[in-house]
């Protein structure tokens, strides 16, 4: 086939027009040049003024007559021809709303009796209802409790091999640990519905403390549940310094979580995935690798409560668990404050990011 007859004919198609120029000014083909410069100059003119002629009636539709009642309210500068009739079908709606919102989400009511603003309110019952009936954050829930059963097993053998505690012990810890990174990467189990939020300009605040209170009943179980197994393996200088201490290893790992979680992620399978696929969960090194980092920071920021209790002594627990309490309180505030900040500025590019997991 001989490309260069063809290419002759084709360069001067619309398609190709454009692309043509820089041919013929290699070619050193001046007028030819030309004439492609005047053709295409024309022919975007011709398609901008097609453009135009079929967008315009497109988007303003057609005139239609406007009826005597319009005509006398919008005389009298109203926005509805009958107040009252509009009146009474918006109070319909917003009854017809609040109903569907009661049955969606019924532990609504519990957060505004505390006060709440109403997208916090709305937040907090909906991260309560997600954990619950989302079967990907319920098996996560319940694969929790089992860091604290895995820390009474290793103990029961080591009793049966006769040798002293087990250092897996420690495993009660990983509880509360990995519920508190959980609550931080909520926002990946949104998924694409993300972008209610941004829509909705919910602020950092309200998306922060919203999740976090939404998650405290079932932080609580796993805390209880925690300090139940290492009361039973004598851990600590008693069940209610041991609740402080796990109870503080949670507030610490959910600050670290929530104090960047505004702007990034790790993946998740998105809704309807079943809670063991890896499907959309990306990087299962790249995760693994924060889980780690986010490990030895909590290690790190609990250390001054171990150290401050080793210099101290059981004589003087209850110093130690209000120090210990105070300081994760500190470091929750100043990850609700950091995470709310990264949410206003970064949540745009969060979308983004969820919506480049496969899956989403």
């Amino acid at each position: 086939m001989n490309f260069t007859a063809a290419f002759s004919f084709l360069k001067w198609t619309p398609l190709l027009t454009p692309t043509a120029a820089p041919v013929a000014l290699a070619a050193q083909e001046w007028w030819v040049l030309l004439l492609q410069v005047l053709y295409a100059a024309g022919l975007a003119t011709a398609l901008t003024h097609l453009w135009l002629g079929t967008i315009g009636p497109a988007m303003s539709g057609q005139a239609r007559a406007v009826s005597e009642q319009a005509q006398a309210a919008i005389a009298r500068q109203q926005w509805v021809v009958d107040p009252r009739a509009a009146a009474t079908d918006l109070q319909s709606q917003i009854e017809a709303s609040h109903l569907a919102t009661g049955k969606d989400l019924p532990a609504l009511g519990l957060w505004q009796a505390l006060r709440l603003s109403s997208t916090t309110s709305v937040l907090a019952a909906r991260t309560l209802r997600d954990w619950v009936k989302d079967p990907r954050l319920l098996a996560s829930f319940f694969s929790l409790l089992f860091f604290p059963a895995m820390a009474l097993l290793f103990s029961a053998l080591s009793s049966l091999e006769g040798q002293g505690p087990s250092p897996l012990s420690g495993f009660v810890y990983l509880g509360p640990l990995m519920m508190g990174m959980t609550v931080g990467f909520l926002v990946s189990y949104d998924s694409t519905a993300f972008w209610i939020h941004v829509a909705a300009g919910i602020s950092g605040w309200q998306d922060r403390w919203g999740r976090f209170l939404g998650s405290a009943p079932l932080a609580l179980v796993v805390v209880v549940f925690s300090t139940g197994v290492g009361t039973y393996l004598q851990m600590g200088a008693g069940p209610i310094h041991l609740f402080i201490s796990l109870l503080a290893t949670y507030f610490i790992s959910a600050a670290l979580t929530m104090s960047f979680t505004g702007r990034f992620s790790v993946g998740a399978q998105p809704p309807g995935a079943s809670p063991l696929s890896t499907k959309g969960t990306g990087n299962q090194l790249f995760t693994m690798l924060i889980m780690i980092a986010e490990w030895a920071l909590t290690a790190a920021l609990m250390s001054p409560a171990f150290l401050l209790q080793m210099w101290l002594g059981e004589d003087r627990a209850w110093i130690v668990s209000a120090a210990t309490l105070g300081w994760s309180l500190a470091l929750l505030a100043a990850g609700f404050y950091v995470g709310a900040k990264v949410f206003d500025r970064g949540q745009v590019k969060l979308l983004q990011v969820i919506r480049s997991w496969p899956g989403h």
